[in-house]
């Protein structure tokens, strides 16, 4: 089993995100304190600042895992509040590089019916996060494709 981890720009993101929603939250104590309302404008941007940087922190801490028969992509809180998301080579219909935050490896795959065969006339996809040595990542889905 080969583990990939995402690549640094979702700290970066994190941070970034992080130190933006500090202005909204001052401004919003402070005004608070003054007047005793809320601005919704500080607010909203807080909370907009916040989601971001939550998703940054757990793409940051998700694991991409390639193994012999499938990949999976694992949540830092596992399967307790996110499902372990995986794709058994079997399924690919095809692998490509797609996004807009950066070329993530994108599968397109056929999804498992409750027996375990192959829906041949559904097709999902799943992107996985940018992570290190993408290329190698790539190349080794690339090659599971069945023919």
């Amino acid at each position: 089993m080969t583990v990939y981890k995402p690549d640094i720009r979702y700290i970066a993101l994190t941070i970034l995100a992080l130190g933006l929603a500090v202005m909204p939250a001052r401004s919003l104590l402070q005004q608070a304190s003054e007047r005793g309302s809320l601005p919704i404008d500080d607010l909203l941007f807080l909370l907009i600042s916040l989601g971001i940087a939550l998703w940054g922190a757990f793409t940051a801490l998700s694991r991409v895992e390639f193994t012999v028969k499938s990949i999976h992509i694992r949540s830092p809180l596992g399967s307790s509040l996110f499902r372990v998301r995986s794709v058994e080579h079997r399924q690919l219909i095809d692998i490509t590089l797609g996004g807009r935050l950066g070329k993530s490896v994108v599968l397109l795959y056929h999804p498992k019916l409750e027996n375990g065969l192959l829906d041949l006339e559904a097709a999902n996809s799943l992107f996985l996060p940018v992570v290190r040595n993408q290329q190698d990542l790539y190349n080794r889905l690339k090659a599971q494709v069945p023919k």
